[in-house]
């Protein structure tokens, strides 16, 4: 194939969903939705390394094609083919409110696509800053929004700006370095300068936030909540992996060693380790809900992916030696989330088919039911001791279960004031891990 058909092929990866994205041509198209994932398909199988250099596209935008960004862009594709089926079964009885889905899942698309096929720092932060808000749009989209929903979005929103932000602030670091904004030749100006440091806390935060990595992954719960099956694995395949992959792309990793950051990078995966165990005890005890165990998934797989980035900035040979891995773990995860959610949803379908009664019973906590048991079994006891005794024991017995009814009541009056367990674990966690890095620094 010859260099203007190889051009053509790989601009249309990301072009031809922008181009779909106009009303007028893809009402006129039944399976556009489908047409738009075949030229990432057809690249994906194409075994070969290639790149473009846009020189006339903003400050100059580079596209390229290697066997990391293949496996990627076809488990991508994968993704978007499933998220597609599911979205042609969602239609609205409005047109101009499907017209608006059908554009926003286009520009989602693109700017997902683009981020993986992206060789520098400008072209990634375009196409995923169009990837997210694209992403936004599709939250708040739809006749039936709940405002549930939409706090959500706005928590979302928010999170995003935050991020963009960061990751502006990251593009005028380099640029002051160096002018060539490539990934290779920024990490190699970014690794001999004295913003060396702040370049890497701005890129992890900025892309910790767009991930939801604890502790900044408020808005990945408070987002899944309230989402359906198709936006759950466009959540799970999309903003979340893209963001990882940045993290990946834009540090200088086998470039400069940090030992001080990859150490502090390392204590934080562990703790965001421990504080998703923690959480998903308490909620499997609070609801024995199957719901949030894909989104728990995430985090702990965001969790041991901070610590591998922890361990290339503290050793750049490691980091050199199991690269590869890393994409491997993210397109497996990426597929592991989609097939988790599913299953996920075939569980609680089954879940909830159950009779009110069957739910009580299987789902009563114990340590609502102990206490009750245990009065009872103490008043038997008394009832059989000696008479003179029995009285007084019963007495006891009548004000201890008086004593359990209160702490009943109260605890299902005061349910809500238990949701400040979570803060009270992470608090205590973080304090752990400051007082543990001081130790180790000391």
């Amino acid at each position: 194939m010859n260099d203007i058909l190889w051009n053509l092929l790989l601009l249309s990866v990301p072009g031809l969903p922008l181009l779909l994205a106009f009303p007028p041509l893809h009402s006129r198209l039944p399976w556009f939705r489908y047409l738009a994932v075949t030229p990432a398909i057809i690249v994906a199988l194409m075994s070969m390394t290639y790149s473009i250099e846009l020189s006339w596209l903003l400050f100059g935008i580079g596209l390229g094609i290697d066997g990391q960004a293949q496996l990627l862009l076809g488990v991508s594709a994968l993704l978007w083919i499933a998220v597609a089926t599911l979205f042609s079964r969602k239609t609205s009885n409005s047109k101009a409110v499907n017209n608006l889905i059908s554009s926003l899942f286009m520009l989602t698309m693109a700017g997902s696509f683009g981020a993986i096929l992206a060789t520098d720092l400008v072209g990634f932060f375009v196409f995923s800053t169009l990837m997210g808000y694209g992403f936004y749009g599709l939250l708040i989209a739809g006749d039936d929004l709940h405002h549930q929903t939409r706090r959500a979005a706005r928590i979302y929103l928010v999170a995003m700006i935050i991020a963009d932000v960061m990751l502006f602030e990251v593009l005028l670091i380099t640029a002051l370095v160096t002018e060539n904004m490539s990934f290779a030749m920024a990490h190699q100006g970014i690794a001999q300068s004295d913003y060396l440091t702040l370049y890497l806390w701005l890129v992890v935060f900025g892309f910790a936030l767009k991930a939801g990595i604890w502790p900044l992954h408020f808005w990945l719960i408070a987002v899944y909540r309230h989402l359906g099956s198709a936006m759950a694995i466009l959540l799970c395949g999309v903003p979340v992996i893209i963001a990882l992959l940045g993290m990946l792309r834009w540090l200088p990793l086998g470039e400069t060693s940090s030992i001080t950051t990859g150490v502090t990078l390392q204590g934080i995966g562990l703790i965001g380790l421990l504080y998703t165990c923690f959480l998903i005890f308490f909620e499997w005890l609070k609801n024995r809900s199957f719901t949030m165990i894909t989104v728990y998934t995430m985090l702990l797989a965001s969790g041991l992916f901070i610590i591998a980035i922890g361990t290339g900035l503290t050793d750049a040979t490691t980091w050199i030696r199991y690269e590869n891995s890393v994409y491997y773990f993210i397109a497996l995860l990426s597929l592991a989330l989609a097939i988790l959610l599913a299953l996920t949803i075939r569980l609680q379908q089954h879940h909830t088919t159950t009779t009110a009664t069957q739910v009580d019973d299987n789902t009563a906590m114990w340590f609502e039911r102990w206490p009750a048991t245990a009065v009872a079994w103490a008043g038997n006891i008394g009832s059989h001791t000696l008479p003179e005794w029995r009285s007084g024991w019963l007495a006891k017995v009548n004000h201890l279960g008086l004593l359990v009814c209160v702490w009943k009541r109260s605890l299902a009056a005061n349910e809500r004031n238990l949701q400040g367990w979570t803060v009270a674990i992470t608090l205590f966690l973080t304090l752990a891990a400051i007082i543990t890095l001081l130790l180790i620094f000391h």
